[in-house]
Formats: C-alpha cells, structure tokens, sequence
C-alpha cells in the first residue's frame, strides 16, 4: 500500500509523521489522470491539482505514471509547486525523473519537509547531495530525519529547522546556509548530545534561534549583531549549573541590547536567585517576565534602573516590594495565579512605597486568582483607593485578561534591539555653557 505523511505540528521536537494506507492516494492519481486526458495544460484544474500535492509525499505516485503523463506533469511541477514533502530516499529519484523529462530543477518550489524513513534508518549521505540540486530556490527546509555526512550548499534557505542532528550536519548547514535568518534546533528526550555553536557565527544576518541549554561556545551567540529572538529550552530538570553558565554568557555578550528577558522554571530544582542573571548592566532591559518560577530577589538590586514592567504568573514569591522599593522607574507591575509570602497588608504597603518613589506615576498593579490579594483589595476603602490614583492604580482581572503572555515550559527567552551603550549627546546652546571667568566668580 502507498503512504500519505502528513505533518501535525509545526514545532519539530513534537511534529508527529503520520502514516495512512487509505486510497486517497489512488483516488487523486485516477483524478490526475482524468485532468490529462481531458484539460489542456493551462486549465485552472491543475493549479488546483499541484497545490494538494504540496500535503503529502507523492513520489510513489510518479512511479506508476506512464511517460507521456510524465512528461506534461514534470513541467507544470516544475513552475508550479511550491512545497514538497519526502523521505530523503526519494530525492534521488525526483531528481533522476527531472532529468529524464529534461526539466533540471523544480524552479518554484520554495518549502521542502525532510521526513524520516519509514524503517527508522539514518538519511544516506549521497541522498542528501542532492537536495540542492533539485531544489535550488529553496528558501525554508524542516528536516525530521537524522542527517549525517555531507550538506550541499542551500544559498537560499532562509528558514531552517532540525531534530536531533549530529554536530557534523549542525557544522556543515551553518557552513552552507549564508541567507538564513531563523534557526531552531530541538532534542528529543534521549538525545545527550551538547552542541558546539561556533560556527553560528558564519549566520551574519540569524534573527530567531531556539537552542537546547546546554551549548558551547554560547559566547558566539551573543556575537550575532542582528539576533532579535533567542529561545533556549530543556525538557529535564534544570540544575543551575546545566544553565547559568550560558544564560550568563549570552546576557553579559548581550547587555546593551537585551530588552525583554521571560523565564519559565518550570523544571527547575530549587528558587530562582535573580541577581544571579545579573541584569543590573543590562542597559536596555525594559520588561522581566517570570512565570513558575521559586523567585528569590537576592541581596540588593536585580534589576537595572531603566526596568519598567514586571510579570509574574504562578510564582512563589518571598517579597514583591523588594523590587518596588529599588525600581523608580518601574510602571507595570503584575502578580497573576502567585503566592506571595508576606506579613501584613501587601497593597497597602505598595501604595506606600508608591507614594515615595521618585519615578513616572503611577504605577499599575494588577493582580488575578489570588484569594489574599482580592480579600485585602475589597476590604479597602473606596476615598483610599481614589486617594492613591495619582500614585498607584490597583486593579483585579479576570483569568482571561491576564493571558497577556505565555511562556512555554522550560523555555528562557530573551528579546533584544538596538544597543544602548553610549550616553544620549546632548548639544547645550553655547550661551548656556559657562565661561571660566564666571566660574572663578563662583568660587570667591
């Protein structure tokens, strides 16, 4: 029986290739036939035709073709397709087709699924030679198969995902993919290997990364002057010392340019010492969004002056004023599904710290399902509240109203734009600027 893939999920770690030995296959190979017979080749049919083939992997159909259906097919697929998906077994047969119909290469298609084999084994490396042969305008390729040997060159490929790849595939596609921009790279749970990412350095124009934690040489990361989106991940208990060592070095590489960093602990092992991130050189860091996380804040302050907004979801929390006593710039500050340990009235306490801060007001509080905080919230005075406004303004959300974001489990990502690692040049009028003479006037 023929196989018809089909790819459920667009992440590559969870993607599932589903087999199906129905007859849709069939069914659509007596469809083709009809339309050859019947439509000439510029019918809007065929359109409609090759556009369904982008959905399955339809090799085995080409098999049972005679020559003279070939011989149209091939031309139109040629101008026509724009995705295809295939085992890496049937790129030497696409392309031994192409040649004898004398079409070189499939000029459009831009999107190729590498699925795996159906008997599990590895991609043969001569089969894989071919790819940028047959598919030289390639622009986004998905590979759900292990690779191992040689990697043509993908000028084009501007998108590029891999499952559990060797270091030598991970060197040779980086070596040879000079146009790409986005990037991710993800482990299936019994895969150990660490990656080596120098060689990432060669992808001058990467955007978007998604990386496993542990990587060496994480310092060529943050040597990626247009890197926009870093995500970095584990699906394993994290121990500190499996992932701040290279959170550490991409943030310090990064200082001047992070500005929004979201940490998920979900797999962590003990409480999340902020300080230890040192953020404080982080010159453009504007958000801090944690989110199941044991948030310890450490001794002084985490976090740089310039911080303004801070999201917490299902966190255990020691103190939140802590953070508000030390962030004068701080505009946003969000505690959804947390624990709070404190003593006392916590809202009242923010809107007294609130009032003595020396930063933009007001500030804005928002909290959701947190019993405590709602008992306190309803329990103050109306004239308090009102009172407060100018410095403070506290607000209870519904559950759907707090989803402003999520983070996968396990996942740290960081957000960066344009550096900020100068002083602004501030040009004073020269009648402004005091002359000697008047200085020494000053002084007796």
């Amino acid at each position: 029986m023929l196989a018809t893939y089909q790819i459920h999920q667009q992440r590559p770690e969870t993607a599932k290739i589903v087999v199906s030995t129905n007859s849709s296959l069939d069914q659509f190979y007596h469809t083709l036939q009809l339309c050859l017979r019947f439509a000439p080749d510029g019918n809007d049919v065929f359109n409609h035709l090759i556009s369904c083939l982008e959905r399955f992997h339809f090799i085995p159909m080409l098999d049972r073709m005679a020559e003279a259906e070939l011989r149209r097919v091939i031309p139109m697929l040629s101008q026509k397709l724009k995705g295809l998906r295939l085992p890496v077994s049937s790129i030497p047969k696409l392309h031994a087709i192409c040649q004898q119909m004398d079409v070189s290469h499939l000029v459009s298609t831009r999107y190729c699924v590498l699925l795996g084999e159906e008997d599990g084994r590895n991609a043969a490396a001569e089969d894989i030679e071919l790819l940028g042969e047959v598919l030289p305008n390639l622009e986004i390729l998905h590979v759900f198969c292990s690779i191992q040997g040689y990697i043509p060159v993908l000028k084009k490929v501007r998108i590029l995902s891999l499952v559990n790849a060797s270091q030598a595939t991970l060197d040779g596609l980086l070596q040879k993919c000079p146009q790409l921009e986005h990037f991710m790279i993800c482990h299936t749970s019994d895969f150990k290997s660490v990656y080596d990412m120098e060689n990432i350095r060669l992808c001058k124009l990467i955007k978007d990364l998604l990386l496993p934690f542990q990587v060496k040489t994480p310092l060529a990361i943050g040597h990626l002057a247009n890197l926009r989106h870093l995500s970095l991940e584990s699906k394993r208990l994290w121990a500190e010392s499996a992932w701040l060592p290279t959170v550490l070095a991409i943030i310090k590489a990064k200082r001047f340019a992070l500005e929004r960093l979201t940490f998920d602990g979900t797999w962590l092992v003990g409480p999340l010492i902020v300080s230890k991130l040192e953020l404080t050189q982080c010159t453009a860091l504007r958000e801090l969004r944690l989110s199941n996380c044991k948030v310890d804040d450490g001794v002084g302050c985490p976090l740089p002056l310039i911080c303004q907004k801070l999201s917490f979801r299902r966190c255990t929390l020691n103190k939140v004023y802590g953070f508000l006593a030390t962030q004068q710039m701080l505009r946003h500050l969000e505690l959804f599904e947390c624990q709070v340990q404190w003593t006392g009235p916590l809202i009242r306490k923010l809107i007294g710290l609130s009032m003595r801060r020396l930063g933009p007001k007001p500030l804005h509080f928002q909290f959701s399902q947190s019993t405590r905080l709602r008992s306190e919230y309803t329990k103050l005075e109306k004239e308090e509240l009102a009172a407060s406004k100018p410095w403070i303004q506290v607000r209870e959300v519904e559950p759907p109203q707090s989803e402003t974001w999520k983070q996968p489990p396990g996942t740290i990502t960081m957000e960066f734009g344009r550096p900020i690692d100068h002083l602004p040049n501030v040009q004073l009028p020269v009648e402004s600027i005091p002359v000697a003479a008047d200085l020494l006037k000053e002084l007796y």
